[in-house]
């Protein structure tokens, strides 16, 4: 593997710096869960994921893709998520990082014009991102197995759920799989884009089905174009796609959504 570093590892130094004049990590539980006394209780990925036909679907809004630039112009968070859920979403997925042109005020919006879960998908290093997302309306967050050392991951796999949050973790191949279970994570991703070249092989996804037992949810993830591909996924196993740049380029986001889970 090349020694390069990936878009990924420059994302992480630019949010070690954004947080490095934060707020504190050393808040007690106590003092967060007072913080957060008022907020709405999350709501269930996991059985949103686990009931009905398979694959479930993830859509996600971003409005920027590191591959592909701008996805679309004048995105509405309201309007597409709502476009979504018509379409069968089990859960929307909403990129908050500014990489992507994302920010929480999307989040925010998509978690007013919705009743289904909402992942925020971001970089997450510390606690403090943690509980911004729960505070902005968030049910689940996405931690990305390869940005966190094990005793790292497990902390804020940890820390996610004492605060009511569900977790998305995300891989890459069977070592990621492992450390991913290993940490306590139930919801296992695996993206089949590679780090180094952003080539996406769907067959990754396939191939990594088996490293999964009962018991979790896999979620294949990144690469998923069309309905031929959701009906691969489906064939191997997969309970759930996480669906964003093919959605967020058609002309009908909803409309392309359906026409990729019709059976």
């Amino acid at each position: 593997m090349s020694d390069q570093p990936t878009y990924l590892d420059e994302i992480l130094a630019a949010k070690r710096s954004e947080l490095s004049s934060g707020r504190s990590e050393n808040a007690s539980l106590r003092q967060i869960e007072a913080e957060l006394a008022g907020a709405p209780d999350p709501l269930d990925l996991w059985a949103a994921l686990a009931t009905g036909s398979k694959p479930r679907a993830i859509a996600e809004f971003k409005r920027r893709s590191p591959s592909e630039g701008l996805l679309r112009e004048n995105a509405d968070p309201r309007h597409i998520s709502t476009l979504y859920v018509d379409a069968g979403a089990a859960a929307i997925s909403v990129l908050t990082d500014r990489h992507f042109d994302g920010s929480f005020e999307d989040l925010r919006a998509v978690r007013a014009a919705v009743s289904v879960p909402v992942l925020c998908k971001d970089f997450i290093i510390s606690r403090q991102q943690i509980v911004q997302a729960r505070r902005e309306g968030a049910d689940a967050i996405l931690l990305i197995v390869a940005a966190l050392e094990p005793p790292h991951l497990r902390d804020l796999l940890n820390f996610a759920y004492d605060i009511g949050l569900q977790v998305l973790a995300e891989a890459h191949g069977d070592h990621e799989i492992e450390r991913a279970m290993a940490a306590g994570a139930k919801i296992i991703g695996l993206n089949s884009r590679d780090l180094q070249t952003f080539e996406v092989d769907l067959d990754r996804v396939i191939r990594h089905r088996p490293d999964v037992p009962s018991g979790f949810l896999y979620v294949g993830e990144s690469g998923i174009a069309s309905r031929q591909d959701v009906s691969r996924l489906r064939a191997a196993g997969v309970d759930a796609v996480l669906v964003g740049s093919v959605l967020m380029k058609a002309e009908d986001p909803g409309a392309k959504l359906a026409e990729l889970l019709a059976v």
